[in-house]
């Protein structure tokens, strides 16, 4: 039997928490958490930031604002507060990324996947991924929309791979992003000091990212993370993911005892029909609030499901998407831009054929 009479409160958006939410937010910190698995999560480094550099890019954000898209794409400085960012928070930029052969970027609370389409970053992955993927204009044409779907998320995962020496592209899609921008007015705000997480890019591909429920101690359920795209392979391989999931959470839950309630966001390296190849590591270890996305679990059965609710249950329940979902479900901007995308690169491989 599933509900509860007396669900968990909602909670406010991050800038708005109570002083109490916004302790418990606080215990989720990289810094708090990344001990605690290290063995079981990619390489990771902090840049602390003075009040002052985030000040100034908050400055540089609001100044960016209101610039049109093919002002930002370029990377000359957009306002004062950028140029005082090339001199001061760049050349760091770069002493971090050296160490990585690529490296994932975010504040310490988000990353700045909401700036990459502005920056046109994303576009240019998408097209990239469909030339690799396609060998002509009729291959082009024969996608469908799942497919172009799965190219497009890997795509914006690539859009936020940073290699060395790409500092100056970083630092751009740090001054747009509005997600970084309001982590860095928490931290300002809570007297927190404020740092950029520098991670290890793992490739991986976007039917292999999990995020975990946990509730008092207990795996109630499992999220295909990405749960847009359909995935035959998932959906065969759905007992034995959650099979390993499991197994691999009774390694980590002992080591994440400070925690009682929490998402969990795990990848597994290797994901294919070889089972023997699978490799799953931890991402991310989030509070567990009602801002947190549940991915397949929205529904009132889901949330009692994910939340501990339902008596007799066999936990974890697990759901993965179970079939194509098409385009319509993404923003309207988004489907723009790949469609301009994908008539640049018919256009590319229809030259290309006339030309041979």
């Amino acid at each position: 039997m599933c509900g509860a009479p007396n669900p968990p409160p909602p909670v406010t958006a991050a800038e708005t928490l109570p002083p109490a939410l916004a302790t418990e937010f606080s215990r989720f910190t990289l810094e708090q958490w990344y001990p605690l698995v290290e063995a079981h999560t990619p390489r990771t480094t902090l840049l602390p930031l003075s009040r002052d550099t985030a000040a100034q890019v908050l400055s540089a954000h609001g100044a960016a604002r209101a610039l049109p898209d093919e002002r930002v794409a370029d990377l000359s400085p957009l306002s004062d507060a950028e140029a005082v960012l090339r001199s001061t928070l760049l050349p760091e930029l770069q002493a971090h990324l050296a160490p990585f052969a690529s490296a994932f970027v975010k504040s310490a609370g988000r990353s700045p996947k909401d700036a990459v389409l502005r920056s046109g970053r994303l576009r240019a992955s998408y097209e990239a991924a469909m030339l690799a993927h396609v060998a002509d204009a009729p291959a082009l044409a024969a996608l469908t929309p799942n497919d172009r779907l799965g190219l497009f998320l890997a795509a914006g995962g690539d859009a936020l791979r940073h290699v060395p020496g790409d500092g100056a592209r970083l630092l751009r899609l740090l001054v747009l992003s509005e997600r970084v921008a309001d982590d860095l007015r928490i931290a300002l705000r809570m007297r927190v000091m404020p740092a950029l997480v520098f991670r290890e890019w793992k490739p991986t591909r976007v039917d292999a990212e999990f995020r975990l429920f946990v509730v008092h101690g207990t795996l109630t359920g499992i999220t295909q993370y990405l749960h847009t795209y359909f995935s035959p392979l998932l959906v065969a391989k759905q007992a034995a993911v959650r099979t390993l999931l499991s197994a691999y959470f009774a390694q980590l839950g002992p080591l994440l005892a400070q925690y009682d309630t929490y998402a969990l966001d795990v990848a597994i390296g290797g994901f294919g029909p070889d089972e023997a190849a699978w490799q799953p590591y931890v991402l991310e270890v989030n509070p567990f609030f009602e801002a947190t996305g549940d991915g397949l679990f929205t529904d009132p059965s889901g949330q009692d499901i994910i939340h501990g609710r339902c008596v007799g249950a066999q936990y974890p329940v697990m759901r993965v998407q179970e079939r194509p979902q098409g385009l319509t479900v993404m923003d309207r901007k988004w489907r723009d831009m790949m469609s301009a995308a994908e008539a640049a690169v018919r256009a590319r491989l229809e030259a290309g054929s006339a030309g041979q």
